[in-house]
């Protein structure tokens, strides 16, 4: 997993974790001069992130638990259709704020759901000036939700979680606590508890038999927990490191934040921007690909062009070398050459030159077999059962009616064709009418291709 920032931000004290695999290293911003500024802050904290090895990935914004609102709402009567703009609707009833001036999202249990908001006034000017510096803030969560999902990890049967801040433990005393309530793995209530620890057991459900608890394992408050309370320490960890590793998981996409705020007012400008970069590197392979692909035809097309003229220049050399055996010059017009070579050896066999000239004209089996059928009568009715094609004959079997018909049939091919037509071999059949073979051969004053 490569290095996962995530910026925590607060009043006047902002950190930078960067987190990779099990390691998290925790670094606070040093403030800048003009400490209201939300753009100084942000310089700060990019210069910090660059010392810590940023490399322009996006990164998480975690928000201090004193910047979030939350409430439990009734979602049974709600439908489908407009269900999160009816869920904002009666989340505001609980606000001090209006919801327009709010960004929220909501975990959902069976009929109810524990929604979580943040002022928009306070947290988009945060993000506009992280994002101006070229920081992509992808999600926007709560430090109490990502510690708490990362709790969850280590032991997935707890019944709420207990949060102390590492501030006010720093002090000697926790300042602040947050209690989450889980049902089945889901948060269902979010209290948060500044600088009053006797209300921890109010919070809690006495039936919460494991309590996790994070930044607190030795505070004295945890011994007034009711008897069926057990508490499980997470070891050597805060909610800052907590929500780091957390916060890595959700950026590497093995894990989803329970709560994002990066949403309606905070959208995400462009959604397609999280993937631009994997479709341009994916675009650039393909077209390296192609160009790969083009190169490597190019380059065997001349291959194979180089093969074929030294293929042609073989047989050159080979059809000069059987002229210069005889003494005699290769000559130019090579159809002529095997014309007058093929009469030689024609001669030589005792075949006419006629025969030899004609056996050499390529002539098409289908302009032969166009001619036959179109000389056959069409007044009679007869049946061709084989018809073979040769290069020197033509045989064709078949049967009709009376022998008459048969020399019709005979007579028709040798009056409509450029063949000498054998007389006809027929036999009469059991069943009726005769069988009829004929052979017909190029008549020997065929001057060209019938």
């Amino acid at each position: 997993m490569d290095d996962q920032f995530t910026i925590f931000v607060d009043d006047n004290h902002w950190l930078v974790a960067k987190a990779r695999q099990s390691e998290v290293d925790i670094a606070p911003v040093d403030p800048p001069q003009d400490t209201d500024s939300v753009e100084a802050w942000a310089h700060a904290t990019r210069q910090q992130m660059e010392t810590m090895g940023y490399a322009d990935q996006p990164v998480v914004l975690a928000l201090p638990s004193p910047w979030c609102l939350t409430a439990v709402i009734d979602t049974d009567s709600i439908e489908r259709v407009g269900r999160r703009q009816a869920m904002h609707y009666r989340l505001e009833e609980h606000l001090p704020i209006a919801a327009e001036q709010v960004v929220a999202d909501y975990c959902e249990a069976a009929d109810t759901a524990m929604g979580v908001c943040a002022d928009l006034d306070r947290v988009k000017p945060i993000v506009n000036a992280l994002e101006s510096l070229g920081t992509q803030v992808r999600h926007v969560c709560p430090v109490a939700m990502l510690a708490s999902a990362e709790a969850l990890d280590h032991d997935n049967s707890l019944g709420a979680i207990l949060l102390s801040d590492i501030n006010g433990q720093a002090n000697g005393r926790p300042a602040r606590y947050d209690v989450i309530q889980l049902d089945r793995g889901k948060p269902t209530r979010w209290q948060w508890l500044a600088d009053d620890v006797s209300d921890i057991t109010d919070h809690l459900n006495p039936d919460n038999t494991d309590i996790a608890s994070i930044g607190a394992t030795t505070d004295p408050q945890l011994d007034n927990l009711p008897d069926t309370c057990r508490v499980v320490p997470i070891d050597n960890t805060d909610r800052y490191r907590s929500a780091a590793m957390r916060s890595a998981r959700i950026l590497a996409g093995t894990a989803s934040p329970w709560v994002d705020l990066r949403r309606d007012g905070l959208g995400v400008v462009d959604r397609y921007d999280t993937y631009r970069k994997p479709v341009l590197l994916l675009a650039a392979a393909v077209a390296m690909l192609l160009i790969s692909a083009c190169v490597v035809m190019q380059m065997r097309g001349r291959h194979y062009n180089t093969e074929a003229n030294n293929a042609f220049q073989q047989q050159v050399t080979i059809y000069e070398d059987l002229f210069r055996e005889e003494g005699l010059k290769a000559p130019t017009v090579v159809e002529r050459a095997l014309k007058l070579k093929a009469q030689n050896m024609a001669g030589m066999s005792g075949q006419g030159a006629d025969t030899a000239v004609t056996s050499l004209q390529s002539t098409s089996a289908l302009n032969r077999y166009h001619a036959v059928l179109a000389a056959l009568p069409t007044d009679i009715r007869f049946r061709i059962t084989a018809l073979t094609i040769e290069p020197d004959r033509i045989t064709i079997d078949g049967e009709a009616r009376s022998y008459g018909e048969a020399e019709r049939i005979a007579a028709s091919l040798r009056n409509n064709t450029p063949y000498d037509v054998e007389p006809q071999r027929t036999e009469s059949i059991s069943a009726g009418g005769v069988s009829f073979t004929f052979i017909a051969t190029p008549a020997s004053t065929e001057g060209g291709n019938p």
